[in-house]
């Protein structure tokens, strides 16, 4: 057997227990029998399991609907980039965990759930866009937000939410507008 070569938009689930730091960390949803590594191109889905970031990594589009996306050592030696522009990543289930979540300028990620995303250990550095829709966004003392110059921190919750916990940091640099009707509290 040949391995099949990649092509631009690949499309790769989470399957098991793995760091991404070499080419079995993904599977290809269409393949699963091939394996390799999500690029700029490429959208990937963490489902369940768990998913360790080691590093600086980058990624097309990313979509958490549970399981647990995590650093290898602490936010402030692994992170992983959303950096496509064409289309929206999204969370909306499942946690991450000692990591710094960046979103690139012209990137946009959509957050929500019912009840609580929680990045308890991580940082979101926003240079783009992040609309955050429904539930809470918790964290710890080690874990913030960081809305950077020219990026959009869209809070359109039209009930009562909280950002962070006891500690954290929330840091506004560009826009945060509220739409939603609900009070937020940030809680640092």
């Amino acid at each position: 057997d040949q391995p099949r070569s990649r092509g631009l938009g690949d499309v790769y689930k989470r399957q098991g227990n793995n760091k991404w730091t070499d080419t079995t960390s993904w599977k290809d949803e269409s393949d699963p029998e091939s394996t390799g590594v999500p690029t700029d191109a490429d959208t990937a889905t963490l489902e369940e399991g768990e998913l360790t970031i080691e590093l600086n990594r980058g990624i097309g589009y990313l979509h958490v609907g549970g399981g647990n996306l995590k650093g290898f050592s602490d936010s402030e030696t692994d992170s992983l980039e959303i950096r496509g522009n064409s289309a929206h990543s999204t969370w909306y289930n499942g946690s991450i965990r000692n990591l710094k979540l960046l979103i690139a300028s012209g990137a946009v990620l959509d957050v929500f759930n019912t009840t609580t995303n929680d990045f308890s250990g991580s940082k979101i550095e926003n240079t783009g866009t992040l609309n955050w829709t429904t539930g809470d966004l918790t964290t710890d003392a080690e874990g913030g937000i960081l809305n950077q110059v020219n990026a959009l921190f869209a809070d359109q919750n039209v009930g009562n939410v909280s950002i962070g916990s006891s500690a954290s940091t929330f840091s506004n640099y560009g826009t945060y507008r509220k739409t939603g009707s609900g009070t937020t509290t940030v809680s640092q």
